[in-house]
């Protein structure tokens, strides 16, 4: 009697098609899912943002479930409402990512926001008095607002602008940054309010400064007061401007009178020199909490650029060390002194 090959060849079969879709099922699964968030140190009020990636590569944040000291929350955000410590997880598809632990605590003093806007000009460029008339604009609406001129292709250009312009791929000119942050909308006469509307908001850091001259010697004592516990890397940076540079400006606009050659223009908040990188020097982290006080003091001498030490003055801007983004900035003329703008 013949033996039959059906049932081997039935087992083959089932074994090929279990094994198929047992890989075809592996591919798809999650091996792994991060969770990050914004901040891990908040004051009540405040609200983080939360992100989770699976795999390293799909954000998966609006799918996963969120948890926060075990209790699943709604959206993608956490609000701080009470003071205490929060432990956040999130899961998806069975997987539980890491914990965030975040800290909440009372809120702390709040300063006026002083925005910068760095100006990236020069004595050829023919639209650049565009920028400068709505700089005027800008000063006449509000006292919180602190420009700097960085020059390319004359007389004022220096290395400190030319690090500033690498650093933030500067290539046309006029180009404007708003808190190192967003480009100032051109026309900018017609966008003024883009920067006199970050001045109303809040800053969680103040700056105090106390500038003197001796001789040929420059004093500087900055003060850096902390609102909030910053957890993130946080930057100081000082530069030196003078005001009052007489040079010959192109015109290619219809501002000052027109013209093709504004002859004897004056340029001021130009950018002389710099006291630390142009990003700014880290702040040590032991230093960036909550009610404390960081001081830095500099004492060199008066840098041969400028020209008339009267008309010199000192920025120095407190920046995000990841984004740059400026958190708040201070100006303080030669031999003055301003204290903490308290709000």
């Amino acid at each position: 009697m013949k033996k039959s090959n059906v049932l081997p060849l039935l087992t083959l079969l089932l074994t090929l098609f279990l094994f198929s879709c047992s890989s075809s099922g592996d591919e798809d699964l999650v091996g792994s899912i991060q969770l990050t968030t914004s901040e891990t140190a908040l004051d009540i009020g405040e609200v983080v943002g939360l992100t989770i990636i699976a795999d390293g590569q799909e954000d998966v944040t609006n799918k996963a479930e969120i948890y926060v000291n075990g209790t699943k929350i709604s959206g993608s955000t956490f609000t701080a409402v009470s003071v205490g410590d929060f432990k956040i997880t999130a899961t998806y598809e069975g997987v539980t990512s890491n914990e965030v632990n975040i800290t909440v605590e009372l809120a702390g003093p709040r300063f006026q926001k002083n925005v910068i806007i760095e100006d990236y000009t020069g004595t050829w460029c023919g639209w650049c008095p565009r920028v400068s008339y709505a700089i005027e604009q800008v000063e006449a609406a509000t006292n919180f607002a602190i420009p700097i001129a960085a020059h390319k292709g004359d007389a004022m250009e220096n290395v400190f602008g030319n690090n500033l312009m690498s650093s933030f791929s500067v290539t046309g000119y006029p180009t404007a940054y708003i808190d190192r942050d967003e480009t100032w909308a051109s026309p900018e006469p017609n966008n003024v309010n883009q920067v006199t509307g970050l001045s109303s908001v809040d800053s969680k850091i103040g700056i105090a400064m106390e500038s003197v001259l001796n001789g040929a010697t420059m004093e500087l004592n900055v003060k850096v007061k902390f609102g909030k516990s910053f957890t993130k890397n946080v930057k100081l940076a000082i530069l030196v401007l003078e005001d009052g540079v007489v040079e010959d400006q192109g015109n290619y606009t219809t501002y000052y009178g027109g013209g093709s050659v504004l002859s004897n223009f004056v340029h001021d908040h130009v950018l002389r020199y710099a006291l630390t990188d142009v990003l700014g020097d880290d702040i040590p982290a032991s230093e960036t909490v909550k009610n404390n006080e960081y001081s830095k003091s500099f004492n060199v001498s008066v840098p041969v650029t400028i020209g008339d030490t009267s008309k010199m003055s000192f920025v120095a801007i407190v920046t995000d060390g990841v984004s740059k983004r400026a958190i708040n900035a201070r100006v303080v003329h030669v031999n003055s002194t301003n204290d903490f703008e308290l709000k």
